[in-house]
């Protein structure tokens, strides 16, 4: 068999694998550990750029928002008498002077007036225009106009009348110069060369970003993007904010992500996207520092580690050659190792020697008794065959004892069990009868009840029998209050035909005068001069047919009207004299119901009366079981206490017999065992005279 590895060599590799693995797991500790700290607090910081960076668009659209609330609260803006053109030119002469508003428009509630071109149009179908006359101010996302050729932002607002601020007048709106938000994301800068940009969560068109040419051409973010970003887009979607790193798995490159909502009235969200290596570059210099300061120390260490093992393992070497010596046949317990060393292993000597000394000692004394230690396995050898023998007729007995006592146990079982069969046989019938007696008290209890409750139901249903009946009288009554209603009704529809005839009369009469009105008016240009006055007098005659047939058009309209309301009280005053008819016919049959169930309860209530007599009787005669059966259940219960006590006392002496021969057992067994001892006593004192004759002392 080869030699193996010494324990300094061991130790040197055991403590080159530890400096190894530790200042391993301390470079990679410090490099993760720094890089998720860097990576948290670039994350914190990109995200509060975000945030700031979506406040201040923010801020910006509220500023328009509130530039629109002050036009739209002037008294003139709000006041409908105010023609609409001239409230356009006042809103575009306030903002006349400021280079960013590309024009203002204003429309009414139906979404036409004019635009910031001075134009007077229908534009109720734009989308930012329908929410507007909703009642909710709207915006409308930065895109390029065909209309003024730039890019531009559509705030709308509404315009409520103040004579009653519920009603809605109008909607004012401002087109601002989108560019001013593209210069606001590009002066944002995020490591290196990127910048924030802002998109519609809902859409994901660009909104605003530093190259204005994603606004010209709206781009869309969702047209493409790396799968990666899948859950973040989603989160944009779903409007929330966070700020992440992924890893394109094309590129293999990091980038950090935050996201924040602009709010207001407005769907957008900045978005700031930068490689993580322009945050993270000086994680490699730090990397490389800590590799180098790694093999310089583990070199350091390893020599310095092979010289203190070498200089402390060199008092073992001396250990084991007397070690070795002891070993040997000759068993010298006198030789001591002299050695002045301080450390764990000096200590480790200094025992040793206490040892051989110890040991010394020992060995000396063991030799000394030896010879009385022959002396006695002798004796015990034969006492111990004497204690068996005995030990073995005590057992037979005890065994014959046990075998009576468990037939004498049997017999006060069997006894038990029969006893305990009557006794449950007893308590059965004693339930049985106490639940016959609780039973017939419920019973009877219920059947009083029950007859008190018919009681209270036939006095409800006598005191309803005479609200029927009075009932009855009144609906007769109203049926014939409601037919004289009815022939009156008729009465006024012949009265109002008769009227709608005579109305007649006078519109043909205005219609004949009109007629002669303009036959007179023509004699009297055909008299000339003589029939000037004539004319005139024909003139107010054919003005007054005029009236009349207006007025008996009036007349006549308003007759139809009551002809109708007329027709509908009479349909609805014969429908309800047919309905009192009916209630009439209802009333009169469950008022005879309600005389067939008074019959029927007075019957309940006699054969209710008989149960509960008959529950009485029931009542005493099982109280009387009752009273027989617990005697016997007692004169059962002495019997069982005598039966118990036996059986206990069988129990007793059989438990006592078992313990008894459970110890004779384990005597016999001690015996059994002690005799085993004996004999390895007896080789054991053999090999310690073998073995203590080798040592020297």
């Amino acid at each position: 068999m080869g030699k193996g590895f010494s324990l300094k060599n061991k130790l040197i590799i055991l403590v080159l694998i530890l400096i190894i693995f530790t200042n391993s797991f301390l470079a990679i500790f410090f490099y993760t550990d720094s890089k998720k700290q860097l990576v948290e607090s670039v994350l914190t910081t990109e995200y509060e750029f975000t945030r700031a960076t979506a406040l201040e668009i923010h801020n910006i659209n509220d500023k328009e928002y509130k530039m629109l609330e002050t036009l739209a609260n002037l008294p003139e803006i709000r006041d409908l008498e105010v023609d609409l053109k001239i409230k356009w030119d006042m809103i575009n002469a306030v903002t006349a002077d400021d280079d960013s508003y590309i024009g203002m428009a204003i429309y009414d509630d139906k979404g036409i007036g004019w635009t910031t071109t001075g134009k007077y149009q229908d534009l109720h179908t734009r989308e930012y225009l329908k929410i507007a006359l909703g009642g909710v101010p709207s915006i409308l996302d930065p895109a390029y106009s065909a209309v003024n050729g730039q890019i531009s932002t559509f705030y709308a607002l509404p315009v409520w009348n103040k004579l009653n601020k519920r009603d809605q007048i109008a909607v004012v709106v401002a087109v601002i110069d989108s560019l001013s938000l593209c210069d606001t994301v590009g002066k944002v800068k995020m490591g290196e060369s990127s910048h924030p940009y802002v998109i519609n969560r809902k859409t994901g068109n660009y909104v605003a970003h530093s190259d204005v040419t994603y606004i010209q051409e709206a781009k869309c973010l969702y047209d493409e993007y790396p799968a990666e970003m899948e859950p973040i887009i989603q989160e944009i979607k779903d409007g929330k904010s966070n700020s992440v790193m992924y890893t394109d798995a094309t590129t293999k490159e990091e980038y950090l992500v935050s996201y924040y909502p602009v709010g207001g009235n407005t769907d957008w969200f900045v978005v700031c996207s930068a490689p993580a290596s322009d945050f993270l570059g000086g994680l490699n210099e730090l990397l490389v520092q800590i590799l180098v300061l790694f093999a310089i120390f583990t070199v350091l260490s390893i020599l310095f580690c092979i010289l203190i093992v070498s200089k402390s393992l060199k008092p073992l070497t001396v250990l084991k050659n007397a070690i070795t010596k002891i070993a040997s046949e000759d068993a010298d317990l006198t030789s001591r190792i002299d050695i002045k060393s301080k450390d764990e292993i000096g200590e480790v000597v200094n025992g040793f020697n206490n040892f051989t000394g110890k040991l010394h000692s020992i060995v000396t004394d063991v030799k000394v008794s030896k010879d009385d230690l022959v002396s006695a396995d002798t004796t015990l050898q034969s006492a111990t065959q004497t204690t068996n023998d005995s030990i073995s007729s005590i057992a037979e007995n005890i065994k014959t004892v046990n075998s009576e006592l468990n037939m004498q146990n049997n017999c006060v079982k069997n006894t038990e069990h029969s006893v305990d069969i009557i006794s449950n046989n007893i308590n059965t019938l004693d339930s049985l009868v106490a639940a016959q007696v609780t039973g017939t008290a419920n019973a009877s209890a219920a059947v009083e009840e029950m007859i008190g409750n018919i009681q209270s139901v036939n006095l409800s249903v006598e005191k309803m029998a005479d609200k029927f009946n009075l009932l009855l009288s009144t609906a007769q009554n109203g049926s014939e209050k409601q037919r004289d209603v009815s022939d009156k009704i008729s009465e006024i529809e012949a009265q109002s035909q008769m009227l709608q005839e005579a109305n007649a009369v006078i519109a043909a009469i205005a219609e004949q005068t009109n007629l002669l009105a303009m036959n007179a008016a023509i004699e009297a240009a055909h008299a000339g001069d003589a029939g000037k006055g004539f004319s005139v007098v024909a003139d107010e005659i054919r003005k007054l047919s005029e009236t009349s047939s207006e007025q008996s058009k009036n007349i006549g309209n308003q007759l139809n009207t009551i002809r109708d309301s007329i027709e509908n009280v009479v349909s609805a005053s014969n429908d309800s004299s047919e309905t009192f008819m009916s209630v009439v016919d209802d009333i009169k049959i469950t008022n005879q119901l309600m005389q067939e169930i008074k019959s029927a309860m007075e019957e309940q209530q006699v054969g209710s009366a008989q149960i509960s007599e008959a529950l009485v009787t029931m009542k005493e005669s099982a109280n009387d079981v009752k009273n027989e059966s617990q005697k016997m259940t007692g004169q059962n219960k002495n019997i069982l206490n005598d039966v118990k006590q036996l059986k206990e006392t069988t129990e007793t002496i059989n438990m006592r017999i078992a313990d008894v021969e459970r110890n004779v057992d384990e005597i016999f067994e001690s015996g059994k065992s002690l005799t085993s001892i004996s004999n390895i006593m007896s080789s054991s004192i053999k090999n310690i005279e073998n073995g203590i004759d080798q040592f020297t002392v």
